[in-house]
């Protein structure tokens, strides 16, 4: 039994700043992956379909999307890892 994704219903302006982020050649790998991730959810691709044209793992995209219905655009950043702080 499969489960139903969360939409994806981008604004304007988030899908603005989702496309300028792509165009930067500086941005972290991980959150143009998510970035990808987004645009393509919210063209109504499938995670399994989004995964493999993007490369990644089906959980992740389906990570990735939940983490935009509760956080919107803060879904891009990592989240705080567990352990001892870097120096």
């Amino acid at each position: 039994m499969s489960r139903i994704a969360p939409r994806v219903a981008l604004t304007e302006t988030e899908q603005i700043q989702l496309r300028a982020l792509l165009r930067r050649t500086t941005a972290p790998l991980r959150a143009v992956q998510r970035a990808h991730i987004l645009l393509g959810a919210a063209a109504d691709e499938e995670n399994q379909a989004l995964a493999a044209r993007l490369k990644l793992r089906p959980a992740t995209v389906s990570k990735v999307r939940r983490r935009f219905a509760t956080l919107r655009l803060g879904a891009l950043a990592d989240a705080p890892r567990c352990g001892r702080k870097r120096k």
